[in-house]
């Protein structure tokens, strides 16, 4: 704070001549007033004195973390991604065309067998025997087998996947790569005989029978692990509407499929992703991830 004071200082000069007992006079003395204006600045501090009050938690001890163990065996858990390009085209597991649909649904379904390069691997059958004259294979089937929805996989099932394949009503008709020495396959697909007498029968639950018009050493190789044929649940599929399930319509492909794989069917976001979860009891044991999402992107956003 600055307070101004002037002060006004008169200054009186006064010419006196010399007094002097001397004989000479002098004029009147001049008085002249002059002000001088002094600025001066005075500086008040205020001190103030603020107490501040600070509260400290003191940070906690951290525990020391046990030393970690490494596991020896292959541990579970986590979620896996697979890019799925070009959506998912073809959903009917009994009309796949294209690589796309067998992707999508391949954490789902299953073969009887694989192909691999020492030969057939077994997956949901196990073995075959072959008659003396080569005309008759028993397909034997892996037991213990159930669907995701709990139901008992069985031969009815692999009996029922070829007779909608191959139903003449199928649209689009497929084409048989396959099966061509099977009793009336062919003649079934064209309309010129019932599946009756086709020779393709379930004999118990367990075992399929195929019956041949010629021997076929190429049967088990190119007619049981044929990747267009996905094993499908009878049971399932005999609840919905036939039409709808011939021409690939059926909704449930979409919605609810079941199969025999290790990951059951969660739920499809269209252009977006397929998620399935582990099926705890799979026939081979639990598969490793939690989850398993298809995810669908062009080529250029998955790179």
């Amino acid at each position: 704070m600055t307070r101004r004071r002037t002060w006004s200082i008169f200054v009186a000069v006064v010419m006196v001549g010399s007094v002097l007992l001397g004989a000479c006079a002098t004029p009147d003395p001049e008085v002249v007033e002059v002000t001088v204006e002094v600025e001066r600045e005075v500086e008040r501090e205020v001190e103030r004195e603020v107490e501040v009050v600070v509260t400290a938690t003191p940070e906690p001890e951290e525990p020391e973390e046990p030393a970690r163990e490494i596991p020896t065996e292959p541990q579970a858990g986590g979620t896996l991604n697979v890019w799925l390009p070009d959506g998912w085209p073809e959903a009917s597991w009994l009309h796949f065309s294209a690589w796309e649909g067998h992707w999508a649904a391949g954490p789902m379904k299953e073969w009887m067998f694989h192909v691999t390069p020492e030969g057939l691997e077994p997956r949901l059958a196990v073995g075959w025997e072959v008659s003396d004259d080569g005309l008759v294979y028993d397909l034997y089937l892996r037991e213990g087998v159930t669907w995701h929805d709990g139901e008992p996989f069985t031969a009815d099932d692999i009996e029922y996947t070829y007779r909608m394949y191959a139903h003449p009503e199928k649209r689009p008709l497929g084409i048989m790569r396959f099966g061509r020495t099977v009793e009336n396959l062919y003649a079934y697909q064209a309309g010129e005989a019932d599946w009756d007498e086709v020779g393709i029968k379930a004999v118990d639950e367990h075992t399929v029978r195929f019956t041949l018009v010629s021997p076929d050493a190429s049967l088990p190789a190119t007619l049981w692990p044929y990747g267009h044929m996905g094993i499908v649940p009878k049971h399932a599929l005999e609840a919905l509407d036939e039409g709808s399930v011939l021409d690939g319509s059926a909704e449930y492909w979409f919605t609810n499929p079941i199969g025999t794989g290790p990951f059951r069917f969660v739920r499809y976001e269209p252009d977006q992703y397929i998620e399935f979860e582990r099926y705890e009891d799979h026939w081979a044991g639990r598969p490793g991830p939690d989850r398993l999402f298809m995810k669908i992107a062009a080529a250029e956003t998955a790179f």
